[in-house]
């Protein structure tokens, strides 16, 4: 736990000295500060969301033998590569 915190105050106080970089920048609108700001804060999260999208729960999705005889039987489908559609080569 005194990680996360340590990790969480460094953050924290980056983000405040991040701000008041933004805040300094005379080039950007108000509007754009504004969403620099907001962004700041929200991008990690979102980041987050997107690599647990991406990586999943870690479980396989791949048909099994198994699951796929069961599916057969079970008359919901299944695929099962006959292998017919390379025979014309020969």
């Amino acid at each position: 736990m005194t990680l996360l915190y340590t990790f969480l105050t460094v953050y924290t106080l980056f983000n405040i000295w991040v701000l008041k970089k933004i805040n300094k920048f005379q080039s950007l609108s108000a509007k754009q500060k504004r969403i620099h700001m907001i962004l700041i804060w929200v991008f990690p999260f979102f980041w987050y969301w997107i690599l647990t999208q991406i990586i999943g729960d870690g479980k396989s999705k791949t048909m099994t033998v198994k699951e796929r005889k069961n599916l057969i039987k079970k008359g919901r489908g299944g695929f099962y590569e006959s292998k017919k559609a390379f025979d014309f080569y020969r």
